[in-house]
């Protein structure tokens, strides 16, 4: 797998699970503190932690801690990121499809 195409594996991977998939729909709305989504998820704080910790690696979320809280916000820079990402993906794929078709010249022209 190509680099782009792995980052994106793994983006669509931790977005695939519902709880983080819900979580991430939330943060869209503004930062909360994890104490806030297990409360509006209903679900334990360590499964909530464990998720955070999950979108976090691949880079979509970002946490601050402040005191004794935790608030996590969407990391604006990894939607520039993920845009960016699907635009090389497609214009490479776009640039093999053209190299690949300029390879193949039939032997043949078919006859309908």
């Amino acid at each position: 797998m190509k680099p782009n195409q792995e980052k994106l594996y793994h983006i669509f991977r931790a977005l695939a699970d519902k709880n983080r998939f819900q979580i991430m729909f939330q943060l869209l709305s503004g930062g909360k503190c994890v104490g806030d989504l297990t409360m509006l998820l209903k679900l334990e704080q360590t499964l909530v932690s464990h998720h955070l910790s999950v979108l976090k690696k691949c880079g979509l979320v970002k946490t601050i801690k402040i005191g004794k809280w935790t608030r996590c916000s969407i990391s604006p820079k990894m939607l520039t990121d993920i845009h960016e990402l699907f635009d090389a993906t497609f214009q490479t794929q776009a640039n093999e499809r053209d190299i690949a078709k300029k390879k193949y010249t039939p032997k043949q022209k078919w006859k309908f």
